[in-house]
């Protein structure tokens, strides 16, 4: 299944924009990013599950293998999307949004997921705050280009919208984690 994710970065960028893969590769992008995101998120979460050290509602372990196995899922979301993408060009409305949105609707709610992590890890990121907020900026990327991605396509299609989630809030939310970040570079 995994024939586009396991192409080497550079030669997935370079097919993509030369259109060598069939689809318009925005959600495999996506899949991609988050793939990235959660490499670096990693580098945080492994160093505190090395040091063992409790943190406030998070087991930097537990964590760690959740982390590892949505990376996995992020691979398989690359060929996934450019699958449905596909079906969905041959097939239209005649499939139905429910199958051919998943694999965008699911980046939509692992960066969901992840991004809720971002506060906890930043506060303890110490030399990764970098990799970290890097992360998140990927996380969002990911959150609210899926979010955009779906609801394109349900139109298109004339499906439901399939994702519930308040964008715009957030959005917000998100950024002030961010804002945050940045200003203490500066203080």
């Amino acid at each position: 299944m995994d024939k586009y994710a396991d192409l080497p970065l550079s030669v997935f960028a370079d097919e993509m924009a030369e259109r060598k893969i069939p689809s318009p590769a925005a959600g495999s992008s996506l899949a991609a990013a988050l793939m990235m995101a959660i490499s670096l998120l990693e580098l945080t979460v492994s160093e505190q599950a090395e040091k063992q050290e409790g943190m406030d509602g998070r087991d930097p372990s537990d964590d760690l293998k959740r982390l590892r196995c949505w990376r996995e899922e992020g691979k398989a979301l690359v060929d996934g999307d450019i699958q449905a993408v596909e079906e969905m060009v041959r097939r239209g409305s005649a499939v139905g949004g429910e199958r051919l949105l998943a694999p965008v609707c699911r980046l939509h709610e692992l960066a969901g997921e992840i991004l809720e992590w971002v506060p906890d890890y930043l506060a303890v990121s110490g030399t990764k705050v970098s990799d970290t907020l890097i992360a998140a900026l990927h996380l969002r990327t990911v959150w609210i280009g899926s979010w955009h991605i779906a609801g394109f396509n349900a139109k298109s299609f004339g499906w439901d919208f399939p994702l519930l989630s308040d964008w715009e809030t957030e959005l917000k939310r998100t950024d002030a984690i961010l804002r945050q970040v940045y200003a203490s570079v500066r203080d």
